[in-house]
């Protein structure tokens, strides 16, 4: 990340399954809106779920709640939504959505760990991970990740 376009806070990707909601509120409840922190939830989505994760969770924080849009700039307190049928990556401190290949059930999808393999490159010390719940295995290459010294 280059110096000019560095973000200076620190970055935390929350990874949840589809049935993550309860474990999410819980966590907002007793998070500080004024933390500093960013926070990145990429949750297991069915492509054709309509989530109300956003109207959940702003109930819950005094934080900014957003569903990603490709090129936003991440923000120090601020909750950042995945959307269905997408990956999240990180790259200079701008989100960018990667449409899952079709058909999605012919390899398996790991949005968490690879949200978490491009937040440790981008981020390094500035960012960790909170599994709260997932699918199989998703999330612990990331986690390894983001725990490794160079991550």
């Amino acid at each position: 990340m280059s110096e000019e376009t560095k973000t200076h806070c620190f970055v935390v990707g929350i990874g949840a399954s589809a049935g993550g909601l309860r474990a999410l509120e819980e966590f907002f409840d007793n998070m500080p809106a004024d933390s500093g922190a960013a926070f990145v939830v990429v949750q297991h989505l069915s492509p054709d779920f309509k989530s109300l994760m956003k109207e959940l969770l702003e109930r819950r924080t005094r934080m900014t709640v957003k569903r990603v849009q490709s090129g936003m700039q991440i923000e120090p307190n601020t909750v950042y939504l995945i959307t269905p049928q997408n990956n999240l990556v990180v790259n200079d401190g701008i989100l960018e959505l990667i449409q899952q290949s079709e058909p999605p059930r012919q390899q398996p999808n790991f949005p968490i760990d690879i949200f978490l393999d491009s937040l440790s490159r981008d981020h390094g010390e500035q960012a960790m991970a909170v599994i709260l719940s997932g699918t199989g295995s998703d999330g612990t290459r990331g986690y390894k990740a983001l725990a490794s010294p160079v991550g």
